[in-house]
């Protein structure tokens, strides 16, 4: 191969290589911010079975900006949930817990996916990094 098609072949793999990395990167974003929403929501879900043990409580409700104020919950009996596009629904309890079963299911599903995603694509930065340092070294042999 010519010095100039092994200098090209070496740019292309570089350019592979950091789109490799990029997208492991954003991957591992993801993941992030589902184990967030995973966290979440088994928040939420113990807090509607608390409230299924309670008639009325006192409580701390956050405001913003490391500010709390003292409320009262009465109606314990029905949530109002968010289930997409800011569209609000009130469920009774056991609906509300159906309802976060399915939320943690399909989280735990997209994680899985992005586990597997990250394996593949850190398989195929090992391969590219290798494939990268061989033509390294052909370009050295070669000059």
């Amino acid at each position: 191969m010519a010095e100039k098609d092994l200098e090209q072949e070496l740019q292309i793999k570089v350019v592979q290589l950091k789109y490799l990395e990029d997208y492991f990167q954003d991957l591992l974003a993801r993941e992030n911010l589902l184990v967030s929403s995973y966290n979440d929501i088994e928040n939420a879900e113990e807090t509607v079975n608390e409230l299924s043990k309670r008639k009325g409580f006192e409580t701390l409700v956050y405001i913003g900006g490391g500010m709390y104020i003292a409320g009262s919950i009465n109606a314990t009996e029905r949530v109002l949930v968010n289930v997409g596009a800011n569209v609000i629904m009130e469920k009774r309890l056991n609906e509300a817990l159906a309802f976060i079963q399915e939320k943690k299911e399909e989280i735990k599903r997209i994680l899985n996916d992005i586990n597997q995603q990250k394996q593949q694509t850190a398989l195929a930065i090992q391969r590219l990094r290798e494939d990268v340092e061989n033509s390294i070294r052909k370009r050295q042999t070669s000059g």
